[in-house]
């Protein structure tokens, strides 16, 4: 990895934007050959990284990143689009550019791509999230804060007073990423993020099976009363049955295919 030091002065996480100094020669020297885009797409990566920089904070205007790397904004604009695409940066006409979480996106995009060739198959994604939310329940019991329950409690109301199933499925979709973030586990939290878009289809679909919403809500409820006990065996079940009812309904609309095995 090549060194910062001189190319980025020190500036604490919470600052509104990057400082860098150096010269351009310097830039040149860091960059060395191969496509400018790509390299220079490479060493704002290395920056975000070395100074810790969060999601929010600024990095610069695209005017001021060509001029400290010596590049053209040709350059910087290709550059900026490489990592916007994985999700690491924003731009923000007027104002500048800004680092991104696209956890997200990235693992989505990794995930619609295997679906798409076939790499994976929809029911081995839904095995995958019988592990990973089951293993979320667990962990919530113990680690939920008494916030994350209120909020918990607060999306499950959202839930029953939706006036559409899309409303039902954004509450529903929000109600299993805080339980993952009251989990603790980061790896889980981004895969489930990124399998939540890929299955938004099965989600919509699985709503008109008949009773599934009603189902839903009473699966919510008892995942919920088994955290509120702290009885993390039972809200494991309590998850486990609600993801096999949701996989039954998908069967009955014929969404995903009966398992013969």
């Amino acid at each position: 990895m090549i060194g910062l030091t001189g190319i980025i002065g020190h500036t604490p996480r919470n600052a509104s934007s990057v400082s860098m100094g150096g010269s351009v020669m310097d830039m040149r020297r860091g960059i060395g050959s191969g496509l400018l885009s790509d390299r220079v797409a490479g060493q704002i990566e290395r920056i975000v990284q070395d100074q810790g920089l969060q999601p929010g904070d600024r990095i610069g205007s695209g005017r001021e990143l060509a001029e400290r790397f010596g590049v053209s904004r040709t350059v910087i604009r290709d550059a900026l689009a490489a990592l916007q695409q994985r999700g690491l940066v924003e731009q923000r006409p007027g104002v500048g550019v800004f680092v991104r979480d696209g956890s997200r996106e990235v693992v989505a995009n990794l995930l619609g791509q295997m679906l798409r060739f076939e790499a994976v198959t929809l029911r081995e994604l839904f095995e995958a999230r019988f592990v990973i939310e089951e293993h979320n329940a667990r962990q919530a019991a113990h680690l939920a804060t008494p916030e994350q329950l209120v909020q918990l409690g607060d999306l499950i109301a959202q839930m029953e007073h939706a006036r559409n199933g899309r409303q039902f499925i954004e509450a529903d979709v929000e109600f299993h990423e805080v339980l993952a973030e009251a989990a603790g586990n980061r790896v889980f939290t981004a895969i489930l993020r990124g399998l939540h878009p890929v299955l938004l289809d099965s989600m919509n679909r699985g709503l008109a099976s008949t009773g599934s919403r009603a189902s839903a809500l009473v699966d919510h409820r008892a995942i919920l009363e088994a955290l509120n006990r702290r009885d993390a065996a039972a809200a494991e079940r309590a998850m486990r049955e609600h993801l096999e009812h949701g996989r039954h309904e998908l069967e009955e609309t014929g969404f995903l295919e009966v398992e013969t095995r």
